[in-house]
């Protein structure tokens, strides 16, 4: 399978969200995220208020004030609150067209339904679209300082991403391109981190913060420069894609390991591979511009369904990692629960390729990314 070939043992790649309360942290005291005001601008009140005249939902409803997204706990709230709000229905149900939402609940991912490339097919069926399950991307930090939207990076702009929500998830189409651009001027002043509002607006790219304790020092290690030229150690560098200002690409030190160029974007955590959601996988078969094929078995292929390119199969967005601490699940799929599931994931990834995180190393990584 040509996607293998992505199985790169030095990469730790920390893939999760990167939304969180309204609140600042001892080195970062200013105050973050949305700034209530009695008056509203247009691109607020069409963001939290606005339904577009579709089945109930604005954008607001999946993408919360304090995080930007959803949690399994804040879901579990609002089912128990009213079971039959404008969450729950529609790509939300477990089935399509069900009325049970044990996933959404429990896993807080939403179906999405995403047209084949021309040159992939499902194996077995004639079916000309797939449908795969994804976690609720933030709105926070992203917007304004990230070019690359979705887990595979099919909206080339806001305004589409926007568009493409209201159609697809709030089932409307009356949208007009004034009012699509009111709501991307809005999400760009949306931010859960002090340091990353600041370089937004000009400020110097926020440096690494030095670490306190012995265990945050030693996680900073993973965080920190990995040029084997500096005589640095390299396995396990979290680091490797999870450089640049944003804490969102590869790095140079990694191009040198491995031939990845600096500043890759989409790379393979091994989640889809590993697949620790358990969820149903099929067999995508790809034709290649050569004329052979190739079948990759996966629940979601992620970035390859997209380009229409094996090689890419299982590749999903390097996300931010800065302000990490303040939403789970991680990874597209939102298999990892938390920051300690989501190291043991990383752990069993290593232990394929005979590696290993000790009980402190993952201590220690956990320790440090509480200060980003």
């Amino acid at each position: 399978m040509r996607g293998m070939r992505n199985m790169l043992p030095l990469s730790l790649m920390l893939v999760m969200g990167c939304a969180g309360t309204l609140a600042g942290s001892e080195d970062d005291p200013e105050p973050v995220g949305r700034i209530d005001s009695p008056l509203k601008s247009e691109g607020e009140r069409l963001f939290f208020d606005e339904t577009f005249g579709g089945n109930g939902r604005a954008c607001g409803t999946c993408h919360s004030k304090s995080t930007g997204t959803l949690s399994p706990s804040n879901i579990e709230a609002l089912y128990a609150k009213n079971p039959n709000g404008p969450l729950f229905q529609h790509d939300g149900a477990d089935t399509p067209g069900g009325s049970t939402f044990q996933r959404l609940r429990t896993r807080a991912t939403v179906r999405i339904d995403l047209p084949l490339p021309p040159n992939v097919s499902i194996v077995g069926s004639s079916a000309r679209t797939v449908s795969v399950f994804r976690g609720i991307p933030t709105t926070m930090n992203v917007p304004a300082l990230d070019p690359v939207l979705m887990a595979d990076g099919r909206a080339p702009t806001l305004q589409a991403q926007a568009r493409d929500a209201i159609f697809g998830h709030a089932q409307s189409s009356q949208v007009t391109s004034p009012q699509l651009d009111a709501i991307a001027s809005f999400e760009k002043t949306l931010f859960n981190n002090g340091r990353l509002r600041r370089y937004a607006s000009g400020g110097a790219p926020p440096a690494l913060p030095p670490g306190n304790t012995p265990s945050e020092k030693r996680g900073r290690v993973f965080f920190a420069d990995d040029n084997p030229a500096n005589g640095n150690p390299v396995a396990g560098r979290c680091v490797h894609c999870h450089s640049g200002p944003m804490l969102d690409e590869t790095s140079p030190g990694f191009q040198l390991l491995t031939g990845v160029p600096a500043g890759t974007r989409f790379f393979s955590a091994f989640v889809s591979e590993l697949n620790p959601g358990g969820d149903a996988q099929q067999t995508f078969r790809f034709q290649n511009a050569d004329g052979t094929t190739t079948d990759v078995v996966s629940a979601d292929p992620g970035l390859a369904l997209i380009t229409g390119d094996a090689a890419n199969a299982h590749q999903f967005k390097i996300p931010t990692i800065w302000g990490a601490k303040k939403t789970a699940p991680y990874f597209h799929d939102n298999s990892a629960a938390d920051i300690p599931a989501m190291l043991e994931h990383y752990d069993q990834y290593f232990n394929i390729i005979g590696f290993d995180l000790t009980e402190q190393d993952k201590l220690d990584i956990a320790a440090y990314m509480q200060l980003l």
